[in-house]
């Protein structure tokens, strides 16, 4: 039994109670009541004095069906001793990791994936290069500084010294600031700007490809067969409980079709 159904249990303070509510979660199990239900209608078919055979064929045909689906869908996942081919998932956990990786590197992040990525990368930038994002992403007192340095280092320095140096220009900071946000947030929305963008993640292309490859092989390497076995029991057993269910309701059916024949035809 799963250990995430069993701590889905309220208030679990024994093993009593982890008992209790795995037998719960095995009663409520849609494959095991399929077969009770099959194995009942035997029962009843056995001990009624009407229709005995047509009831026992019902019984019959239906929990052979749900039964031999049931054991396929367990031997998908546990390897039973002399049943060849029973533990395919655990077996061949090797071909399920690079199924998984096969999936997510050709479907998500391909060649033609990554293109288009780069050619939508502009209204990324744009929203990136808003103007709450500048205020974060600029430091404007290092660029003010810079640009004091820059003009320092020029002839023009020599005379604004005797105009007042540094005091005169600290005058001019705050429209140094909205002239700066105000150009950086045109040049992001600028086509030379995002043709460069694109350009660069086309360029890098294989890079982020690699990277991303290896990271899927590092994560990968980490599971292990039971692992593997979880993760594609978490996403398709429950389902493939419906299985059980369909094969009883058929296999009764045909256990009707043929308890008819037996007893009007043959």
């Amino acid at each position: 039994m799963n250990v995430k159904k069993i701590n889905n249990c309220p208030s679990l303070g024994s093993v009593a109670r982890k008992q209790d509510c795995e037998l719960l979660h095995r009663l409520i199990n849609k494959s095991f009541l399929t077969n009770f239900i099959a194995a009942a209608i035997i029962a009843i078919g056995y001990f009624s004095p009407y229709y005995k055979e047509l009831i026992i064929s019902i019984g019959a045909f239906s929990f052979s069906a749900a039964f031999t689906n049931w054991l396929a869908i367990y031997m998908l996942f546990n390897k039973i001793p002399f049943f060849y081919g029973s533990g395919v998932v655990p077996i061949h956990f090797e071909d399920f990791k690079k199924g998984i990786k096969n999936l997510i590197m050709e479907q998500f992040f391909s060649e033609k994936n990554i293109e288009n990525f780069a050619k939508s990368s502009s209204g990324l930038i744009k929203n990136l290069f808003t103007k709450d994002n500048i205020k974060n992403l600029i430091d404007y007192d290092f660029l003010f500084e810079k640009f004091i340095e820059a003009i320092f280092s020029t002839t023009w320095g020599a005379i604004i010294k005797t105009m007042g140096g540094v005091k005169l220009i600290q005058i001019f900071k705050g429209q140094f600031k909205i002239t700066i946000e105000k150009a950086v947030i045109e040049m992001a929305a600028s086509k030379k700007f995002n043709e460069v963008i694109e350009t660069g993640i086309l360029n890098q292309k294989q890079y982020l490809k690699d990277k991303l490859e290896e990271m899927i092989d590092l994560r990968l390497a980490e599971l292990t067969p039971q692992m593997v076995k979880e993760i594609i029991q978490n996403m398709i057993k429950k389902h493939l409980g419906w299985l059980v269910v369909w094969g009883g309701l058929f296999g009764g059916l045909i256990g009707f079709a043929v308890g008819l024949l037996k007893k009007y035809i043959v």
